[in-house]
């Protein structure tokens, strides 16, 4: 029925003559998708198969699946072409480095720093772009064409690559990749040495032309030289690659042809990173039965990891069976630090995949000092404690946590917000929780005296860096790379300028926002629970959870609530502590204000009673303003107080 073989890319292209069957889908493949192939097909990676029907034995083929991925193979044939696809990819534009553009994206889409001393693969691909990219840029970067063709086209000759447009003559790209590709001198050692001689004879030129063209090649020696070039590069790593192709026979029936494209197409799951892993050897050393801390919970918590995977549940515990569960050894107070979303997700398929991928993540960030795919794979060293790792780590977390809640306010008030450092960024919490963890483990895990207050001041100031870093944009770059590096860093005092973080305050209280270009609504929502924490830190310990909520409700701020009001509905001006069972029950209560209500919203704030009435609506924000004039300077003399301990809010 079928046969299967591995032609290169090149042979795949130039060996058969396809043709695509009518219900074969429509192109869907985007400039980006073609340049991850081509990423790919340099990187030496997988490229997947195509599925053919068999017309004529031996030359022509019908592709039932893989329609994308064959036209892109042809289509990166031509270096201008994937100069196109990369500039998508990219995002480049006239006067970039394209390069330094170039190395820093397809990193980030690699998941790793490209280190261009051992990675040969990456300057042969960069060769490619650049080189499209400078080849006599006469129509600009953002023309159709990027100069390619510019050193084959001569003033009066014409090969039989050009062609006529009627007023005026170009390159035909395909005729002059043939041209090239069927030339003599593409096969050449070293293209860097050919002349203007040996090139010429590979034109069919009249004498009396010969000394004009000679001329001209000359004058385009080096882009030609370049082009010729970077057209043997791609060929050379097409000729290397390789794919799947599968050949249904002229004997397979329509409705079997059918059936293998439905299969090949869509039958598969598809696997996330975690799953993957499962399969690699490094991730199955067995634990054995006396090793294993937790007996009872690790069986709990893999029967309901197997279950939701649908895979059979092996009696032997492996080293895999302890990363993908780790999560559900955390307790409820670790949200703070981590997520409530992946701590309560459930044990469904899909929900599961997320969760396992993040407990893999948390153990790599401990014991490796990094997130990549690369440090997880290397965790899983032959004689590693899985069980007694594992469940030392949660148990630090969940300690940590605990205390962090009890012995520092802002902690606290974010246990009751239900707020998250994860709120902030993944990475973000995990940097903080691993440099937190090891900053315990440094002062002897104290409870009292001058190592309980230096932890104390160490892990308010790192809070205090890490918000601060955020909203300024200091957390930007390729996310793992820099986690990896603050990692490696460890603890460093970086206690935020006053100056610095005053200016922000005040910009934050007088206009809710930012300088221009750097605001985000996340950072609003970041920064102003952080603040509202450390504006009521003296709270701390009275048994109260309190929420934060707005003073004049969100139904206030209409549509055609004008925007110097309307900015104000989340912000420190409008955000009030407030005890939960008013802030469940209330609906508009600034129409119709109770005076039992009006003393449970000033019960935590500087209001002044008798003026509620004044703000029942978005109309009302600059008198709210006036009414609490003070906020600047209580966050300031406050969130220098906490930073430093030296407020009465350290409890023993």
């Amino acid at each position: 029925m079928f046969s299967i073989s591995s032609p290169t890319l090149r042979s795949t292209i130039t060996d058969y003559q396809v043709e695509f069957p009518r219900y074969q889908r429509n192109k869907a493949w985007n400039a980006e998708d073609k340049f991850k192939l081509f990423i790919s097909v340099f990187k030496s990676y997988p490229i997947g198969s195509i599925v053919v029907k068999e017309l004529i034995e031996g030359e022509k083929l019908w592709i039932l699946d893989g329609r994308q991925r064959y036209e892109a193979i042809r289509d990166m044939q031509n270096p201008e072409t994937v100069f196109t696809w990369a500039r998508t990819f990219c995002g480049f534009s006239e006067g970039d480095d394209i390069k330094s553009i170039l190395k820093e994206q397809i990193s980030l889409y690699l998941g790793y720093d490209i280190d261009e001393s051992t990675e040969s693969w990456f300057t042969d691909l960069s060769e490619v772009i650049c080189t499209v990219g400078r080849i006599k840029k006469k129509r600009g970067i953002s023309a159709k064409t990027s100069g390619f063709r510019d050193p084959f086209i001569y003033k009066k000759y014409r090969p039989k690559y050009i062609v006529n447009l009627g007023d005026c003559y170009d390159v035909d790209p395909d005729k002059l990749l043939d041209w090239i590709l069927g030339s003599r001198f593409i096969k050449a050692t070293d293209i860097d040495k050919l002349t203007a001689e040996e090139i010429i004879k590979e034109y069919d030129v009249n004498e009396s032309e010969r000394e004009q063209v000679l001329e001209e090649i000359n004058h385009n020696l080096y882009s030609i030289k370049k082009a010729v070039k970077i057209v043997k590069i791609i060929q050379t790593a097409m000729q290397k690659n390789q794919l799947s192709l599968i050949t249904l026979d002229k004997a397979c029936k329509s409705s079997d042809e059918m059936k293998i494209f439905e299969i090949v197409n869509t039958g598969g799951k598809k696997l996330n990173n975690a799953q993957i892993r499962s399969a690699k050897k490094q991730w199955n050393y067995e634990v054995k039965a006396e090793d294993i801390v937790d007996g009872d919970l690790t069986q709990d918590y893999r029967t309901k990891l197997y279950k939701a995977q649908e895979l059979t549940l092996n009696p032997t515990c492996v080293s895999w069976d302890f990363a993908a569960t780790f999560v559900d050894r955390l307790n409820a107070n670790s949200d703070i630090l981590l997520s409530r979303k992946y701590r309560t997700m459930q044990y469904n398929e899909e929900q599961s995949k997320d969760k396992m991928e993040f407990g893999f993540k948390l153990l790599s960030a401990r014991f490796k000092k990094s997130v990549t795919k690369e440090s997880i794979d290397d965790l899983p060293e032959n004689g590693f404690a899985w069980s007694k790792n594992c469940t030392s780590f949660a148990l630090e977390i969940n300690n940590l946590s605990d205390f962090l809640i009890k012995h520092d306010s802002i902690f606290e008030h974010f246990n009751n917000y239900g707020f998250s450092l994860f709120d902030i960024g993944q990475n973000v919490a995990i940097c903080f929780l691993i440099l937190a963890v090891e900053r315990w483990d440094f002062y002897g895990k104290p409870t009292s005296g001058q190592k309980y207050r230096s932890f104390i001041q160490d892990v308010r100031s790192m809070l205090d860096s890490f918000i601060f870093d955020y909203v300024s944009d200091r957390w930007k770059g390729s996310g793992d790379s820099l986690l990896k590096a603050k990692l490696e860093a460890g603890y460093q005092s970086n206690v935020v300028k006053k100056e610095d973080w005053d200016l922000l305050i005040d910009e934050l209280y007088k206009d809710n926002e930012m300088q221009a270009g750097k605001w985000t609504e996340t950072k609003l929502v970041i920064l102003t629970y952080y603040f509202t924490a450390v504006r009521n830190l003296e709270i701390h310990g009275n048994g109260e959870k309190v929420h934060i909520d707005h003073i004049i409700p969100k139904s206030q701020f209409m549509e055609n609530t004008p925007a110097e009001f309307k900015k104000f509905r989340d912000s420190l001006v409008n955000y009030a502590l407030l005890p939960p069972k008013l802030n469940k029950e209330k609906s508009d209560w600034a129409i119709q204000l109770s005076m039992p209500e009006k003393e449970a919203i000033c019960k935590y704030e500087s209001l002044d009673i008798t003026k509620l009435d004044d703000i029942k609506a978005a109309t009302g924000i600059p008198e709210l303003k006036k009414m609490r004039e003070s906020i600047p300077s209580d966050i300031k003399e406050k969130r220098d107080s906490y930073v430093t301990c030296s407020g009465y809010w350290v409890v023993n």
